[in-house]
């Protein structure tokens, strides 16, 4: 099986929220209806979701260590 890149999955996850009525969606179409290409909005949604992920693996940790302490 070949491997994919993790820019691969990225996609794939923008273009799941693109189909349905997700908050991920609605953040697509309002960056495009501010003039952003496919690409420029794609990218955007991109960041937004790596930062949710940064933010649920900093809580995680939070949470973890309180836990442990």
């Amino acid at each position: 099986m070949p491997s994919r890149s993790s820019g691969h999955w990225s996609d794939c996850s923008g273009e799941f929220g693109e189909r349905g009525g997700h908050p991920r969606r609605d953040y697509y179409q309002h960056k495009r209806a501010a003039g952003k290409t496919h690409k420029e909005a794609m990218r955007c949604l991109k960041r937004r979701l790596s930062d949710v992920v940064y933010r649920t693996m900093i809580k995680d940790t939070e949470t973890s260590l309180l836990l442990a302490g």
